[in-house]
């Protein structure tokens, strides 16, 4: 009766996990790339409207560890 059991209780939950999140990955990326680039935009539109044109990288920047210095206060 003993020899029927798997050896590990949960061996069936892990086996082909790897080919599976190895699919998933490339998505995961993309979809974390997309997130990225939409708050960067909104970030740009928001920094823009704010100075009243075209906000380049350093303003953003500066703009992003200010607000958050004053998250984490």
């Amino acid at each position: 009766m003993f020899s029927l059991q798997p050896k590990r209780p949960n061996w069936d939950l892990k086996r082909d996990l790897e080919t599976k999140l190895g699919r998933l990955k490339p998505r995961t990326d993309a979809a974390i790339a997309k997130l990225v680039r939409e708050r960067l935009l909104g970030e740009k539109r928001k920094v823009g409207d704010a100075v009243g044109g075209e906000a380049d990288l350093a303003r953003m920047v500066e703009m992003r560890e200010q607000h958050e210095r004053e998250e984490s206060v």
